[in-house]
Parts: structure tokens; sequence; C-alpha cells
């Protein structure tokens, strides 16, 4: 059973590459892309967070805010429903199933 996988990630185009405590990394002014990820399909959870981290970065007052909801399918009755917020985008990632057990694999049977 696949566990949900969910990420939070801020990342500064403009900035040193490195892990940092946020309260560590002044924001104001800076570009920021905040990332949420989830394991699946595009769900009402995963929209919530792209939609509201990129409003509670506002109050660091930066000079832009891009938010990724990041997933590995695309819901196409709910995806529309991101289009009237600007700076939320849908990447959609194929995952990596090897961090779990291979599925069992069908037999095949060949003629000798």
């Amino acid at each position: 059973m696949r566990s949900s996988l969910q990420v939070c990630l801020q990342i500064l185009p403009d900035g040193q590459f490195r892990s940092a405590h946020w309260g560590k990394v002044e924001l104001a002014g800076r570009d920021i892309i905040v990332v949420q990820a989830k394991r699946g399909r595009l769900g009402m959870y995963l929209m919530g967070q792209a939609v509201f981290s990129a409003e509670l970065m506002r109050a660091f007052k930066p000079r832009s805010i891009r938010s990724i909801a990041l997933c590995e399918n695309f819901d196409a009755a709910l995806g529309p429903l991101l289009d009237q917020y600007p700076n939320v985008e849908i990447l959609l990632y194929p995952g990596d199933d090897s961090a779990y057990p291979p599925s069992p694999q069908p037999t095949e049977s060949h003629p000798a």
C-alpha cells in the first residue's frame, strides 16, 4: 500500500543552494516558489495547500510567489478550478516506485 507523501518546500530561485530553517531566511522582496506534493491524483487537499500556502507567504512581503501542486496524475474535474489562481500551477511527476516492493508480475507461458 502506498503512503500519502506530502512535502512542503520553499525555494528561493535567486538564493544560495542550501537547507535553512524558515525563521532564518529573509523573504521580503524576494521571489519565492512554494511546492506542495502528494502521491497520486490531484485532489482538493493538495489544491488547498497550494492556494493557501501562497496566501500565507504574502505576510512575508515577497516580490513574487509561485505555488506548485506536484502530483502524479491530473484530475480533469478539479484541475481547471485552479485557473482562477494565476500564481498556482500543477506539475505532474510520474512517481518512483523504487521505494515500494515490486508488485507480483503475471507469469507468461511460452510454447517450447
